[in-house]
């Protein structure tokens, strides 16, 4: 009789035992069910665009915990990396080239991403610094043009006057010589007329 009681408080151990681990595990896969559909929530929503979606409540996953610290840190770095280069090509769309990608925590494929944006920007900055050169060129080379343009029309104009005043004085000249053939047109008529009377008197 002692070896069945002891049979079955054997037994009962061994069931109270399975039932822990049963229990365990049950938790277990709970734990794991919610992170799971922790992460689906927040990377559906990281996936629409919204990359202010993060796990909430992370460090209450127990050994989950630091995975879904990782999930946060992906987002983190993807939020950075689009507001960083949202903010520097603003800036450079507008010809300011002083806001640079700040790189600080930026790892891997984000790095080398930044890398290459800070090196178009300076690209960008050093065309735009020789477009403006150009442009004060072209508008030296114009003022240039345009002061010698006018110094042609004044000379042009100047000798235009004088060739005019002189034309005015010829003119003056001329009509002055005109009156003159008339004043003497008129005394020839007139000598003509008293030596007709003159020749008819006789």
């Amino acid at each position: 009789m002692i070896k069945l009681f002891t049979k079955s408080k054997a037994a009962s151990v061994e069931t109270d035992a399975s039932s822990d681990e049963v229990d365990q595990l049950r938790k277990e896969l709970l734990r794991y069910k919610t992170a799971f559909a922790e992460i689906d929530d927040v990377t559906a929503r990281a996936g629409l665009g919204d990359l202010s979606a993060r796990v909430i409540n992370w460090d209450q996953f127990d050994n989950l915990s630091p995975t879904m610290a990782h999930v946060n840190k992906m987002l983190d770095l993807a939020d950075s990396f689009v507001r960083e280069s949202d903010a520097t090509l603003a800036h450079a769309a507008k010809g300011l080239f002083y806001r640079s990608y700040i790189e600080r925590g930026v790892l891997g494929d984000y790095r080398r991403a930044a890398a290459n944006l800070k090196s178009t920007q300076q690209h960008m900055a050093e065309l735009e610094t020789e477009r403006k050169e150009e442009m004060s060129q072209l508008a030296d080379n114009l003022e240039s043009e345009v002061k010698t343009a006018v110094d042609h029309v004044q000379i042009s104009s100047k000798t235009m006057l004088a060739k005019t005043q002189d034309m005015s004085a010829n003119l003056e000249d001329v009509g002055q010589q005109t009156n003159t053939v008339v004043e003497l047109s008129n005394n020839t008529t007139s000598n003509v007329e008293s030596c007709a009377s003159a020749v008819e008197g006789m």
